[in-house]
């Protein structure tokens, strides 16, 4: 009992769709507001406090996140399958010639 190979392809695009629709749902939501037991930014942090509000200008693109993460997802699979597979590739009868033989073969 194995998972196919288009069984894995339908789940890897399904997990595509629930991290899109789940990036559109962040992006989309309103910023939580303060509640009233905050406590007033320190005097001389006021430029940190500024910064943390502004947030990065990338972080306005419409669905950056997913996108970024699913390049970055394709770039790794890549480099890990160019790069580690040819160090763990065997020759298909690798595993013939460095096994004990049965019997009296030996």
């Amino acid at each position: 009992m194995g998972i196919d190979r288009s069984m894995l392809i339908k789940l890897y695009y399904l997990c595509l769709i629930v991290v899109v629709i789940a990036g559109l749902a962040v992006h989309f939501m309103p910023a939580p507001e303060a509640h009233e037991g905050a406590v007033p930014h320190e005097e001389g942090h006021e430029e940190v406090a500024h910064e943390a509000e502004e947030g990065f200008w990338w972080l306005d693109i419409p669905l950056f996140a997913a996108g970024f993460a699913f390049v970055s997802g394709v770039i790794l699979l890549a480099l890990s399958k160019l790069g580690v597979y040819p160090l763990l590739k065997r020759d298909e009868d690798y595993y013939e010639e460095h096994s004990f033989k049965k019997g009296g073969e030996q």
